[in-house]
């Protein structure tokens, strides 16, 4: 065969490997980037085979294999990027970082993002450009800094829009750091692309993504009810998809349990905790993947349940479980919510002083991160401190700083219905009283 004809061939098994995976046949994809990578190696073209490893190293991640297959195919992929190859590497690199990130390995993926994040401006391969982005973005958003994962977005914006694939899952990685930062009617419309597309495309990964981030997004509105629908439509589409792995199932169940959590229906909530754990506490290997993350979400959350009804002991015990992993990964906005669970449980046992210590703390990062839920929430649980010491005045000014985060919040909400359901829920309707009260 000619080097023409090969060079059509490795073109075409790239074009089928990539529709695989589109359709999520990752073991058919993997054989296509086989191919491409044979057809590469018999015209001698060390670029193009680099090309083909990354992309096989990619749908071996993609495929949940063991993580040592990936890792090994990446770093040969590396091992043959020669100077000039700046997509084998800036590929290779991105999803080396991605899968340590993704397994809890922070301090081996930081090096390999950095490195992509160095040569993605010599890249013009919109899919290697729009992997890059997504977890160019999540590192800082998982960390709380959500201006950086925004940047990320703005930076690659034109490319990324070229790749079909690559601008659905970076619309739903987008709507992410939107919400983080109170962003919520911007968000909201990124979400509502993502599921228009992933429903033309038939993508039921995106498409139970974006179901699960918009009952996220609507519990943060305290809209409980809707965001109950949300997840579980997530959670229906997850199982019906019957993914491989967990990690959207679970997800799905944590954002529903919260709702039930707040809609005072603390049975049918502890179900959902409760299948959650028995995944966090006995992982399989599939079950690993971004374990991490999901696990500082239902010790917080489980911790919460124990603590409305008096397991104080238990309540801390899960608050401390949160913190560990929180600031283990350097996950801002779940240390904020694991140090405030501590502080409440200080306060329900009379210790003022260590309650005191653990919200101001929190304040101050919850500031830093700037998630309006995070802030208004603990300015709260700090009025409820100050009413415990006695100082009517500066609870009043706490509670006063929380509803003022909040209205804030609703000024930025175009649609009249979300506002109203924001300012009319319990929680709110209960600072907004304490504030009244004190003041008068």
């Amino acid at each position: 065969m000619g080097n023409s004809a090969l060079a059509k061939s490795a073109k075409l098994a790239k074009k089928r490997g990539m529709v695989n995976s589109l359709i999520g046949e990752f073991k058919g994809a993997i054989d296509d980037f086989n191919r491409m990578r044979a057809a590469a190696r018999s015209m001698s073209d060390r670029h193009h085979e680099g090309i083909a490893l990354a992309y096989r190293g990619w749908a071996e991640h993609q495929n949940h294999m063991v993580v040592e297959t990936a890792e090994n195919t990446l770093k040969s992929a590396l091992n043959m990027a020669e100077k000039g190859f700046e997509d084998v590497r800036c590929f290779a690199s991105t999803t080396l970082g991605a899968i340590y990130l993704i397994y809890n390995r922070h301090s081996e993926a930081k090096p390999f993002l950095m490195e992509a994040e160095k040569l993605v401006s010599r890249v013009d391969d919109p899919f290697i450009v729009g992997w890059w982005s997504m977890f160019g973005s999540l590192w800082p958003n998982w960390e709380g800094r959500f201006d950086d994962a925004l940047r990320h977005h703005d930076k690659r914006r034109s490319t990324i829009k070229r790749g079909g694939v690559a601008f659905l899952m970076n619309s739903w990685v987008e709507a992410l750091p939107k919400g983080g930062k109170g962003e919520y009617e911007q968000a909201l419309s990124l979400l509502e692309d993502v599921l228009a597309i992933g429903k033309r495309m038939g993508d039921d990964f995106w498409l139970a993504r974006g179901l699960n981030t918009m009952g996220w997004l609507y519990g943060e509105l305290q809209d409980h009810r809707q965001a109950m629908e949300w997840n579980m439509q997530g959670l229906e589409a997850a199982l019906k998809a019957n993914f491989p792995i967990p990690e959207v199932e679970n997800n799905a169940r944590l954002n529903l349990a919260d709702n039930l959590l707040a809609l005072g229906r603390l049975e049918e909530a502890e179900e959902q905790f409760n299948k959650v754990e028995q995944v966090v506490r006995n992982p399989r290997p599939l079950d690993k993947f971004m374990l991490w993350r999901c696990s500082q979400h239902l010790f917080h959350s489980f911790g919460e349940l124990w603590f409305n009804r008096g397991y104080l002991d238990k309540a801390l015990s899960y608050a401390d479980e949160c913190l560990a992993l929180a600031q283990q990964s350097d996950s801002q906005k779940n240390i904020v919510k694991g140090k405030r669970l501590r502080g409440q449980v200080f306060l329900a046992q009379g210790k003022l002083a260590e309650a005191q210590k653990e919200i101001s703390n929190a304040l101050e990062i919850a500031h830093r991160v700037g998630n309006p839920p995070q802030l208004w929430k603990t300015y709260a649980v700090l009025g409820d401190i100050r009413q415990a010491q006695g100082r009517p005045n500066e609870a009043s000014r706490a509670y006063g700083d929380a509803f003022s985060i909040i209205e804030k919040m609703a000024t930025t909400l175009q649609n009249q219905s979300r506002k109203d359901t924001l300012m009319r829920s319990h929680l709110v309707q209960e600072i907004r009283q304490k504030a009244q009260r004190d003041d008068g």
